[in-house]
């Protein structure tokens, strides 16, 4: 939301994130655009997967996977999130419409001036960068506690201007309630560094398969197991973990963070389910449709 274009004010904001926090029996913690964290630079700990502080990205083949090319469904639905000026200010995100994509709230830490969605698997090539949207409003769920050891409501969701470029389409939510098992082979996304211990290869959409450690993770979320040589790090926050259905892909969850105390991402990670947060999605999309 800019201060200059939007038609919804941030006092409107905190009243109707007040609203669907009250609606939902939670307390929260009120900050300005919509934005509910702990009061920190980044709204996260490091083991959180946005990027770390600065350091020039070097484009390499998530860790241990694939880049994926413009055909593939994945790229179809998932997007980049840039959060900041440097090269490495980014997150990951997932398309639900031709005007909104969902993301982790810790990404949403700072004003929405300057945030955009990226449709392109690659930003050292562009050729592969088909559009730059500007974000004009951004919601984080009301309830995000960035230092909660379990269910920390870690899920956001940006709207952007200029509807959808051609091979781009709304991802399919899950909307069943799906029984995980440990072992369950399921699919992630994001534009994430491919290298911890040196920070590069940010900004290259990647996909890779992981097994499911722990289906259940408190009441909402799920840890991935990292320990094979793939997973999330930093930057894939906010993207993508698919199931297939029927033979297509739904999202189940999007990436929140790492293992407590390990910046390797060489462990397991942590995901927020999609599910239990739908109202949220329908509700925030709802309040945010006018602003232009």
């Amino acid at each position: 939301m800019t201060a200059r274009s939007s038609q919804v004010s941030k006092k409107t904001l905190w009243v109707l994130a007040i609203v669907f926090s009250h609606s939902m029996k939670f307390r929260s913690r009120l900050f300005p655009f919509g934005v509910f964290c702990a009061a920190s630079a980044w709204c996260g700990t490091l083991s959180a997967f946005s990027a770390p502080p600065v350091i020039p990205p070097v484009v390499a083949p998530v860790i241990g996977g694939s880049e994926v090319v413009a055909s593939d469904p994945v790229a179809q639905t998932t997007v980049l999130l840039k959060t900041g000026p440097h090269p490495n200010d980014l997150c990951s995100a997932t398309l639900i419409s031709e005007s909104f994509a969902i993301t982790a709230a810790h990404c949403l830490a700072g004003a929405v001036d300057g945030l955009q969605i990226i449709f392109g698997t690659n930003l050292a090539t562009p050729a592969s960068v088909k559009r730059i949207s500007p974000v004009v409003a951004a919601l984080a769920h009301p309830n995000y506690h960035s230092q909660a050891a379990q269910d920390r409501l870690d899920v956001g969701i940006v709207k952007f201007t200029g509807g959808l470029p051609a091979g781009y389409h709304a991802v399919r939510l899950v909307q069943a309630a799906a029984v995980f098992r440990s072992g369950q082979t399921v699919w992630i996304a994001g534009y994430g560094t491919n290298d911890p211990a040196s920070a590069l290869g940010f900004g290259v959409l990647r996909k890779t398969s992981v097994k499911i450690q722990t289906p259940r993770f408190g009441s909402t979320e799920i840890t991935l197991d990292e320990s094979k040589g793939h997973g999330a790090c930093y930057g894939d926050s906010g993207g993508p973990a698919f199931v297939k259905n029927s033979g297509e892909l739904e999202i189940f969850a999007m990436t929140s963070r790492g293992a407590p105390g390990e910046p390797d991402c060489k462990t397991w990670a942590i995901y927020t389910l999609i599910r239990p947060h739908l109202e949220f999605f329908r509700w925030a999309a709802n309040q945010l449709k006018e602003i232009r």
